[in-house]
């Protein structure tokens, strides 16, 4: 186990390296510091790692853009960039590996940052006080779908949830929260129209403003430093 933790780190520490340099920044783990932002009536602080100047944010994660690490990912680049004003040009990017290859994606906002915080702590909020039909393991897929059509097809995005929900349960059965979501609806799931909804209305702000991911060489080529 060990021995695979440390070639793991190893292969995410050659992978940053190989993405700085494509982009002409100087290898190592960046900076970090606490960002901190207040709106009206409501504020969020937090600790920003993996700054590379006034340029990007890297963040490196081993185990794979999984729904935990993307909603990561954007809440920083959000904090990041309503914490310092005229900062809208700022690039936040998460590293990840994927079966055998490392990709890159950008993480972007469809809307102001303070406007993505506002979000993001409404939500919060709701979940912490209401149960609600949220399955953030399937909705990347569900939303990559309906994001084939233009504009967003909820036909589409509804025919791959239904597809989700025969597969089996709409959760990762590895995940903390399983036993918590299987006491929730063991008397069985809404319907998969309102799962839907509600899942798009909290995570599509997300999911789907984050661009669709490419190896380490065709990302600097989508950035223009090739």
């Amino acid at each position: 186990m060990a021995r695979s933790l440390r070639a793991r780190v190893a292969d995410a520490l050659a992978a940053r390296s190989d993405l700085l340099s494509t982009l002409d920044l100087r290898d190592g783990p960046g900076g970090s510091r606490v960002a901190a932002w207040a709106g009206d009536g409501f504020g969020l602080t937090g600790r920003l790692t993996g700054l590379h100047g006034d340029r990007m944010q890297l963040l490196v994660n081993p185990f794979g853009a999984h729904p935990r690490a993307l909603v990561d990912a954007w809440l920083r680049h959000a904090l990041w960039t309503a914490s310092v004003e005229g900062a809208d040009d700022r690039t936040t990017v998460l590293l990840f590996r994927a079966n055998d290859d490392w990709r890159a994606t950008r993480v972007v906002l469809d809307r102001p940052a303070a406007a993505a915080i506002g979000h993001a702590l409404v939500w919060s909020q709701r979940i912490r006080s209401e149960p609600l039909p949220l399955f953030p393991h399937v909705m990347p897929r569900v939303i990559a779908e309906g994001r084939k059509a233009d504009p967003f097809d909820r036909d589409l995005a509804l025919a791959e949830l239904e597809n989700c929900l025969e597969e089996g349960e709409p959760w990762s059965a590895s995940s903390s929260g399983s036993f918590a979501y299987r006491i929730l609806w063991r008397s069985g799931l809404p319907d998969a129209g309102r799962i839907l909804d509600i899942g798009l209305d909290a995570y599509r702000p997300i999911f789907g403003a984050i661009d669709r991911s490419s190896t380490i060489s065709a990302f600097r080529k989508l950035l223009g430093t090739a």
